[in-house]
């Protein structure tokens, strides 16, 4: 039987080879009504590739179960398959779905599409006609719509008799109204109509039809009036539609269609609109999808215009844009079968197999769409499987067959000549040992008596069980059949089978383990073979769930790859994993199997469900879901969450109920909407988006930019849209009304969405008019425009012709530019509507350029010196352009420059950042006196531009400062500014640079999970906050063993960078641990993340642990081990002490017999306050200068002036506020000064975005005994008094003193003593000397400066300068400096209060020289004076 049986699945697996499909529906059963009582057939004819006989038909009622005719009075299945009811009876519950099934044995089954059978209906009348009164000669409707199926057919009755159709006044449309025109007296009377159906009737309320004989008052005009208007409609795409519209007015209104604004074109042969008989109603043959829209009926008169708009949406029958093929697939592999189905609405798409429904699992899977993924695939995968798609305009359904192969079923291949047969029979009784190994059978490979398995022929060369293991070769085709073959194996058999491999195949893989195991997938590694190893190409992971037989497997992505991820696991779950090696001849022996579990999910709620969202008015929707199908305990409440579509903001409210009412919202706005429930554990999953567009509302502007162009009797009107956010829907038309000046009543036009211009014709000689417009939309008309008052002209001008040329040129040329000057044609009775000036260099209408008529002078620019030009100038109307007349003109020479003075740009340039938006600029003027006030007309250009922009704006102010407010958060700019004195420019002052604040974290983070990585070190992880308002810097970790505890109680650990673990260490064993997370940046703290648990073991990792030191109380303990270590640093450091005393006391006495006369004024020393001079070279005069130090007045700002050179503090989130760009680095025009300054020393509490400046500190004597090649790093004091310490980092307050667990439980007001700070001062001295394009020419001798360099790409060290302000005895005589501020003060070079102008020898740039030989030379005259400064030196370094 299983022979038959696999050999019936090959033919019918190479029939659908040969594209014949195993089983297919030829005929389906269709939707079907029929009379009460009457019979029904439902037919069902199935066509197999094979075995036509064995086809089985049944049939399934409408809750899929299987038809039973045994005892079935009115239901019988017919020889052909086919069902027949005799009597269709809707009490006996026959009515409904139908669906029919075909079986062909041992291959599968197929379900039909499903058939409605329903018996004929007249459900009532929806719109019953009304009474109407009219005037004779106008319109009479009677409305009468009717809820039937089938459709039913209308008769009319007049007076209770039948009514006698006027074919030339009457007219009956295809949806039942009726419609009389030019009404008579003699058509007044009662009138109703009769639905009849297959077998009932209906009839309506009668109306009444009144004629009003009152000539007088029917004479009055009147504005149209609608006595019908179209109905919205849902049609399914093929049917036809009827839309009525009748309007009453005087005069008669005309009507007019228009869809979505744009008017109908019913005039085209091949259009599917037309106009019911003589009435205005439109019908619609075979209506296409493209149909749907807004359909207006437009009625208008010279008194007034109406519209009455209806949607008409389009349903359209599920399509298949792909259907599923059939395919053949080798087991443990991953197969995807593919539907892709168009439909509108968007079809729902099921998968059966075998008839039945498919239910989603870890295994069977709705991926990229609608296809289905089937993974780990086995040999009960086998069969059909259908893809249904159904929609409320129709259902479908295509099928396609599966076959699983295992590695028995696999055809053999026909083999090249091979030179043994022995190679052969091993290939082919290597598959019978493999499959023979079942896993239930629990032994171990050595047990198996493989030459028992396979027979062996007489004369046959014997059976070697290693040579059926390496006969197993690729040959270049799939491996699925070694893997399913492996797949197979216990996986106690591995070891075992690792003592058997072939050489050539590798060994199994060693040290298999979970790196990271997650609730949703497992990180696994592991080590090559052992034997091998080198062999190995890739590694394929085979993988299952406990408790199923289905293995699933997924290759390494490349070679020497002992790593991979294995996703899509399910929460809480145990998972076998085995890794097999495949090298060149085919799969080697698999590892040991590792046993994972899957963290569990936090007990939140799953999605709710069916989520439907509409829109229930212009500014407010309504949102309704279902529970979650798993709560996970009580829903606390639900989070709506929606956004505009073209927005990137997302709002959210909370509601306990399952449905809200979203109001205050934007009209004809889209909006995605979403909702999560919420329960004890947090929020939980959230629906996919729906979404929903709100009303429309009539327009809330009128329209824009309105102009008039008046003629003789004529007026064009042209104007513009509403704003797009006052339209509030789509435009469908314009309102155009105009009156004489004076009048009260007007004329009205309407004209369709797409115009923008209209002309007012048929108007007085003279006569003075106003005019005004409206926007109108679905919804109605928006507010009008104000009156524009126009005066048509007297006389007619004649545009029969083309003008003739202009008179009058003139022009007049300087050396840019020309000026023209022209008048009219002579003949000004033809009308001109534009003009045409050309012009070319040599040739004439190279360049162009259109006027309107009222222009008559025009100047052009951007010409060239010295050159000449050919000009033309003609007049235009509609007719054409006229003739030209042209004119040669040459430009003048290029005047000389003028002799003016260049005007100096701002100096001293800062930016100070205020908040997030906004920066304030100070410069100083060099051109102003020392008050810096401005009493002339100058003014100054602001540029700046983003980092990340190319947008430039460009501001005036009159002021030396500005606040710029409309910057963007966290965003690095650039700024300059101009002098702008009458026609005279400065050139742009240096730029500076500064990044505005960012804004602090708004989100907390995600998913919080605590773990255990190893067996003693807990790690906790989480996602970072799903959106945030500004970057992200790092984390703090708050865990405590009682939640109890206020924040400020709990253990703090703080996470640097974008990292989303960390280690927690020193816990307590046995203990229930409580952890929550918030984000932070250098503006503060984000919320805290829900708390997460986890409960410690018996074993928990120490911080900081010492290898090889027991912790037992042994001589080695950790606390005789501190108090060692203790002691041994006290006396390093009293060792220290003493030698570096004895040395300075050396020095002294060597120093005292070299020193020079003090007795001299310049050696006394005023007080013991008095520093080591700050000696600098002005190598341009080869003399000394002393270089005053001058703090910055504000610390915060970044400063462009030659005032200081920051330097940067070590702060760990803090490394983008404040930049301090010195824009004087990009200055070539001037010399470069820089005066590298000491950090300021802040108190241990103030924040980094403080930028108050600080008192300047002493300086220890410290930072003086070093090297003279370099600058000495020295580590601050660990006690006592906090001391400067120029290189330390200083945190921003919060967490950044929290170090690690068992902190101090007041850290966020206490950080670390000894920490200095300079504020606001970020960027390193050295990026701003890389910088620089040219040397400075001063340089200090307080720090030797680098060894010359023997060529200009030679990469040279770089220095920290630190400057003493003092006075040098060898400086040229100076008169003294005023205070600050004083207006004696004297012009200082580095003093932003009074920069003097530079002189021709400090503007003149230095040519640097990167010769060894002139460095040298430069250096032996400097000697003698290096000496002195070494002795000076000395001095004020003694003990």
């Amino acid at each position: 039987m299983s022979i038959l049986r696999t050999t019936l699945c090959f033919s019918l697996l190479a029939a659908a080879v040969r594209g014949h499909a195993v089983l297919e529906f030829s005929v389906e059963p269709a939707d079907t009504v029929v009379e009460s009582g009457q019979s029904a057939v439902l037919d069902c004819v199935v066509r197999a590739s094979h075995h036509q006989q064995s086809v089985l038909i049944t049939w399934l009622d409408e809750d899929g179960s299987r038809l039973t005719f045994m005892t079935d009075l009115y239901r019988s299945q017919l020889t052909n398959g086919s069902l027949y009811i005799n009597s269709v009876i809707e009490e006996q519950r026959l009515t409904g779905n139908y669906q029919c099934m075909a079986t062909l044995p041992n291959i599968g089954s197929i379900v039909s599409r499903t058939a409605k059978l329903s018996i004929a209906r007249l459900n009532g009348i929806l719109e019953e006609p009304a009474d109407v009164t009219v005037y004779v000669g106008q319109k009479a409707h009677f409305a009468c719509y009717v809820d039937a199926s089938p459709a039913p057919r209308i008769r009319w009755l007049k007076d209770e008799r039948p009514l006698q159709i006027d074919d030339l006044r009457m007219t009956v449309s295809p949806a039942g109204s009726l419609e009389i025109d030019e009404v008579v007296e003699s058509d007044q009377g009662s009138y109703r109509c009769n639905a009849s159906g297959l077998n009932s009737y209906k009839l309506s309320n009668k109306a009444i039809l009144y004629i009003n004989g009152d000539q007088e008052q029917a004479a009055h005009v009147a504005p149209p009036t609608f006595i019908a208007r179209p109905r919205a409609a849902v049609v399914v795409e093929g049917r036809n539609l009827s839309l009525d519209c009748a309007a009453n007015g005087n005069p008669n209104p005309t009507v007019t269609w228009l869809k979505d604004g744009f008017a109908i074109d019913m005039n085209d042969l091949d259009s599917r609109f037309s106009l019911v008989g003589s009435t205005s109603s439109l019908r619609i043959t075979r209506i296409q999808e493209q149909d749907g829209g807004t359909y207006q009926c437009r009625a208008e008169n010279r008194e007034d215009s109406l519209d009455a708009s209806a949607l008409v949406q389009i349903q359209v029958p599920p399509r298949f844009l792909k259907k599923p093929q059939d395919r053949t697939e080798y087991s443990t592999k991953d197969t995807e079968l593919e539907c892709d189905v168009y439909g509108v609405p968007e079809p729902r798409v099921q998968w059966f197999k075998n008839g039945e429904l498919v239910k989603y699992s870890e295994y069977y899977k709705l991926v990229n769409g609608n296809n289905l993924k089937i993974m780990g695939l086995m040999a009960t995968d086998s069969g059909i499987f259908q893809c249904f798609a159904a929609n409320p305009a129709g259902n479908i359904q295509a099928a396609a067959s599966l076959k699983v192969l295992t590695s028995a079923d696999k055809k053999k291949r026909p083999k090249k000549v091979v030179a043994q047969s022995k190679s052969i029979d091993l290939k082919h009784h290597s598959m019978s040992l493999f499959t023979s190994l079942k896993s239930e059978e629990g032994g171990k490979l050595g047990d198996v008596d493989f030459g028992h398995f396979f027979r062996r022929q007489p004369g046959a060369a014997p059976i070697d069980p290693h040579g059926a293991f390496s006969s197993l070769k690729s040959s270049g085709d799939d491996l699925g059949d070694v893997q399913s073959a492996f797949s197979s194996l216990k996986p106690a058999l591995s070891a075992a089978a690792s003592s058997k491999v072939s050489a050539h195949l590798p060994g199994p893989p060693t040290d298999l383990r979970a790196v990271i195991v997650k609730a949703r997938f497992v990180i696994l590694s592991w080590k090559p073979p052992q034997e091998n190893g080198n062999e190995v190409e890739a590694y394929s992971i085979y993988f299952r769930q406990e408790g199923s037989e289905r293995e699933r497997y997924q290759n390494t992505s490349r070679s020497k790859l002992e790593e991979i991820n294995i996703g899509g696991l399910w929460p809480g779950k145990v998972y076998h994993f085995r890794v097999v090696p495949i090298g060149a001849d085919g799969p080697g022996a698999s590892s040991d199997v590792l046993t994972v579990t899957t963290q569990a999910e936090e007990h939140v709620a799953t999605a709710p469900q069916h989520l439907d969202v509409y829109a229930t008015s212009p500014r407010s929707l309504h949102i309704g879901w279902r529970p979650p199908e798993v709560a996970n305990g009580k829903i606390s409440r639900y989070t709506v969450y929606y956004m505009e579509t073209t927005s990137s903001v997302e709002h959210n409210v909370d509601t306990p109920d399952t449905s809200y009412e979203l109001t205050g919202l934007n009209p004809y706005t889209e909006y995605s909407v979403w909702v999560v429930a919420v329960n004890e554990n947090g929020a939980g999953a959230a629906t996919e988006e729906k979404m929903a567009r709100t009303f429309s509302a009539p327009p809330s502007d009128a329209p824009g930019n309105v102009t008039v162009e008046p003629s003789s009797t004529s007026i064009v009107v042209r104007w513009e849209p509403p704003p797009p956010e006052a339209q509030n829907g789509i435009i469908l038309g314009y309102k155009i009304k105009y009156r004489k000046s004076g009048k009260g009543k007007g004329t009205t036009f309407t004209t369709t969405a797409g115009d923008r211009h209209y002309v007012i014709k048929d108007l007085e000689r003279g006569a003075a008019y106003q005019i005004r417009l409206w926007a109108m939309n679905v919804n109605g008309t928006g507010p009008a425009s104000d009156w524009t008052e126009i005066e048509t002209f007297q006389n007619d001008l004649d545009e029969s012709s083309v003008p003739g040329e202009p008179s009058g040129l003139k022009y007049r040329a300087t050396f840019d530019k020309l000026y023209l000057m022209w008048s009219p044609p002579l003949n000004q009775n033809v009308r001109v509507r534009s003009y045409f000036i050309g012009w070319g260099k040599g040739v004439p209408d190279i360049y162009s350029n259109e006027l309107d008529e009222k222009n008559r002078t025009f100047i052009i620019e951007g010409l060239e010196p010295n050159s000449e030009y050919v000009l033309s100038i003609r007049a235009s109307n509609n007719v054409g352009p006229g003739p030209s007349i042209y004119a040669t003109v040459k430009t003048q020479d290029e005047p000389p420059p003028e002799q003016t003075a260049a005007l100096m740009p701002p100096m001293g340039l800062k930016a100070q950042v205020l908040s997030t938006t906004s920066v304030v600029l100070y410069w100083t003027d060099p051109t102003l006196k020392q008050s810096q006030y401005v009493r002339d007309s100058r003014y100054y250009k602001v540029k700046y531009t983003a980092d990340n922009s190319l947008k430039t704006k460009i501001l005036n102010v009159t002021d030396l400062n500005i606040m710029i407010d409309d910057l963007k958060p966290n965003t690095l700019y650039e700024f300059a500014v101009k002098l702008v004195k009458g026609r005279r420019e400065s050139a742009w002052s240096m730029v500076v640079q500064n990044r505005t604040w960012e804004l602090p974290p708004d989100v907390a983070p995600r998913n919080v999970d605590v773990h255990l990585r190893t067996e003693e070190e807990v790690e906790i992880t989480w996602l970072p906050p799903k959106t945030t308002t500004g970057r992200i810097t790092g984390y703090v970790i708050l865990f405590t063993d009682n939640k109890t505890k206020t924040d400020a109680q709990w253990q703090a650990l703080a996470v640097k960078g974008d990292n989303h673990s960390s280690i927690i260490y020193d816990l307590k064993p046995f203990t229930v641990y409580f952890f929550k997370v918030q984000a932070r940046n250098s503006r503060g703290y984000g919320p805290f993340s829900n708390i997460a648990t986890f409960r410690t073991g018996q074993n928990v990792a120490r911080h900081a642990s010492v290898q090889g030191i027991a912790e037992n109380g042994s001589i080695f303990s950790s606390g005789v081990l501190l108090y060692t270590t203790i002691g041994g640093c006290l006396l390093a450091m009293m060792t220290v002490a003493l030698v570096v005393g004895y040395l300075c006391c050396k020095r002294k006495e060597g120093t005292d017999l070299a020193s020079p006369n003090r007795d001299k004024k310049g050696y006394q020393k005023g007080n013991q306050a008095v520093k080591p001079p700050d000696l600098w070279i002005h190598h341009d005069q080869m003399e000394l200068k002393a270089m005053e130090k001058r703090h910055s007045a504000n610390d915060g700002a970044s400063s462009s002036g030659a005032l200081t050179l920051p330097r940067s503090v070590g702060n760990d989130y803090e490394n983008h506020e404040n930049l301090h760009a010195n824009s004087l680095d990009k200055r070539t025009y001037v010399p470069n000064y820089a005066i590298a300054t000491p950090l300021n020393h802040a108190p241990p509490s103030q924040s980094s975005s403080d930028s108050t400046p600080s008192a300047r500190p002493a300086y220890p004597r410290t930072n003086y005994q070093v090297p003279r090649s370099h600058v000495g790093l020295e580590a601050p004091p660990t006690t006592g008094a906090a001391v400067e310490n120029l290189y330390s980092a200083h945190p921003s307050g919060g967490y950044d003193g929290v170090s690690g667990v068992g902190s101090n439980p007041g850290y966020l007001s206490q950080p670390p003593p000894g920490s200095t700070y300079a504020p606001g001062m970020n960027v390193l001295a050295e990026s701003q000397a890389a910088k620089r394009i040219q040397g400075h020419p001063l340089k200090s001798f307080t720090v030797p400066a680098p060894p010359p360099v023997s060529a200009p790409g030679t990469p040279q060290a770089k220095h920290i300068v630190t400057v003493r302000p003092t006075s040098s005895p060898f400086k040229k005589a100076t008169p003294p400096l005023a205070a600050s501020g004083s207006p004696s003060a004297q012009a200082s070079r580095i003093s932003a209060a009074n920069p003097p102008p530079h002189t021709a020898d400090e503007v003149q740039r230095l040519q640097p020289s990167h010769s060894t030989e002139e460095l040298n030379q430069e250096m032996a005259n400097l000697e003698g004076l290096m000496l002195t400064l070494n002795a000076i030196t000395a001095n004020e370094f003694e003990c």
